[in-house]
C-alpha cells in the first residue's frame, strides 16, 4: 500500500503525511473535504484545515464512504456533522460549525437515498 495513503493499522485512523510527519486523524473530526486542484482541503473539528496532496477521490477512498458523502463535484461531508439539509430546489447541507455546503442537482438523488439508507431522514 502507498505510504502516502496508508492507514494507521493500529487505531485504523487515516494517516495524511505532513513534511516530515504524518498526522493521524480518527476520521469522527473531520467535518468536510473541499477539491482544490489536484490538492484536499481537510477540515476538522478539533484543529486548524489542512491541505493534502492529493485528489479528493482518493481522499474519500482513504477515509471510507460509509461516514462521508459526495454532495457536489468538489466537496464532501462527514454526516455526523450535518445539522440541517436546507432548501427545496438548490438544496445544500449546514454544517454543525455553520458552514455551507451545495448539493448539486447530480448528486441531489444520490444524497437523498444515502440520507435515507442512513436512516438519516430527519435531516432530510
Amino acid at each position: 500500500m502507498d505510504a502516502q495513503v496508508a492507514i494507521h493499522t493500529a487505531t485504523n485512523w487515516p494517516a495524511m503525511p505532513e513534511l516530515k510527519s504524518f498526522i493521524i486523524s480518527e476520521q469522527d473530526h473531520i467535518t468536510h473535504c473541499l477539491a482544490d486542484g489536484s490538492y484536499t482541503w481537510i477540515y476538522f473539528s478539533d484543529r486548524e484545515p489542512l491541505i493534502y496532496a492529493r485528489r479528493l477521490c482518493q481522499v474519500h477512498a482513504l477515509v471510507g464512504f460509509e461516514h462521508f458523502l459526495r454532495c457536489n463535484h468538489s466537496c464532501m461531508v462527514n454526516i455526523n456533522y450535518i445539522k440541517k439539509l436546507s432548501g427545496k430546489i438548490h438544496q445544500q447541507f449546514i454544517l454543525a460549525d455553520g458552514t455551507t455546503v451545495k448539493i448539486s442537482l447530480r448528486k441531489k438523488k444520490d444524497v437523498t437515498c444515502f440520507l435515507h439508507e442512513k436512516n438519516l431522514s430527519e435531516v432530510a
